[in-house]
């Protein structure tokens, strides 16, 4: 199948690659400018690919907790990925690094969403995020950006009540897990 030219399928081709179990290069066919129930499609096609989910899902015009929850689970069992992508000398700091840079690219391209779509993460999609972001310790780069998702209302504002109350009943476990102070200060203000 290389030599299909992805970028001109139509979602009618696409969605049947993909049933025939074609493995659909996702930066190849536009994945953006497709429509939701196709994105979704090749989301699912992709469901046990931790870098492709955190690349693409923010890019759906829908709902995306169904992905977030995907990428969560996925990541305690993607420490070969992770050490590739880390930095470090000795196991742990790859890991700590490599999760790191997968978590900045998940909260980079979620802030670009919701500015290019005006989407902002409900109730459900908020609580996995900040959940799945404090099972191991954020860097402070990937902690500012969590704050200013809170602070910049880059959530439902109706519904940040439950993220709050979650973000200040966050366990911090230090060099381990939790919410760093800049996130939990925003919280508070």
């Amino acid at each position: 199948w290389h030599c299909v030219p992805w970028g001109r399928c139509t979602e009618a081709d696409l969605a049947q690659l993909v049933g025939a179990g074609v493995e659909v290069p996702l930066s190849e066919v536009g994945f953006a400018a497709r429509g939701w129930p196709t994105q979704q499609l090749l989301l699912e096609a992709h469901a046990d690919d931790v870098a492709a989910l955190v690349e693409f899902a923010p890019q759906a015009e829908g709902p995306i907790g169904v992905y977030l929850q995907r990428v969560f689970e996925l990541l305690p069992a993607s420490d070969s990925l992770l050490r590739k992508l880390g930095d470090g000398v000795e196991d742990e700091e790859r890991l700590q690094s490599g999760w790191n840079q997968l978590l900045h690219t998940l909260l980079a391209k979620i802030k670009l969403r919701i500015r290019e779509q005006g989407n902002p993460l409900h109730s459900e999609e908020q609580l996995l995020l900040f959940g799945g972001c404090a099972t191991r310790l954020a860097d402070p780069s990937n902690s500012t950006l969590l704050a200013d998702l809170m602070e910049a209302k880059l959530v439902d504002p109706s519904h940040i009540f439950e993220l709050i109350k979650f973000v200040l009943g966050c366990k911090y476990v230090p060099n381990q897990s939790g919410l760093l102070h800049v996130v939990r200060d925003s919280a508070l203000r």
